[in-house]
């Protein structure tokens, strides 16, 4: 499946900083919400459509050189707005499923590690006028980090496939989402302090 392989891709690219047995830390739960504009790239009527993020996890609040962090379980979810499902709509989909990747990016002292976070979003019911929102689980590996000071986690793009269908669950077709976040946002999740 899809998303197995970018489960893979996150642990290949959390390879270079896992490593030692997770030491025991104090842990804050987050919950981060911005503001995205998505472009569904074969639907020219969904070019410019606004969409919110809950991101919510629960991260150590500190960290030592060359241990690992615990892993993090985290939900992502995803509101599309009403003139989102309009479009599904218009263009014959009863329902649509959503899966793709959360890109987080690990701002550490001296370079930057992206996460690509695998979801799969439960099919949903399209009805026009309707608010689009679905939840997902997806988890952050353990994490290893080799240099003291302030890690940062933030929030990046975020690269979905839309699979639409009829209201005979036949598919009539998918689409690339493609979804940046809109300007003047703190992207900034939560921070580990390691020493």
């Amino acid at each position: 499946m899809k998303v197995a392989i970018k489960f893979a891709a996150v642990a290949a690219a959390a390879a270079a900083l896992t490593g030692a047995v997770a030491a025991p830390a104090q842990a804050a739960t987050v919950n981060s919400v911005l503001g995205y504009t998505c472009s569904f790239g074969t639907l020219p009527n969904l070019s410019n459509e606004n969409a919110l993020i809950s991101f919510r996890g629960t991260f150590d609040d500190t960290a030592q050189v060359d241990v690992a962090t615990n892993p993090v379980d985290v939900t992502s979810q995803f509101s599309f707005s009403q003139s989102t499902s309009n479009g599904l709509a218009a263009v014959g989909a009863s329902s649509v499923q959503f899966s793709g990747t959360v890109k987080l990016d690990v701002v550490q002292p001296t370079r930057t590690v992206p996460l690509y976070l695998g979801h799969s979003f439960p099919a949903q019911t399209v009805t026009s006028g309707q608010v689009l929102t679905q939840s997902a689980a997806s988890y952050i590996p353990a994490l290893t980090f080799h240099t003291a000071g302030t890690v940062e986690y933030r929030l990046s793009t975020i690269s979905l496939t839309a699979t639409l269908k009829n209201s005979s669950g036949a598919t009539i077709g998918t689409s690339a989402v493609t979804c940046t976040r809109k300007p003047a946002q703190n992207n900034l999740v939560t921070t580990t302090v390691v020493s």
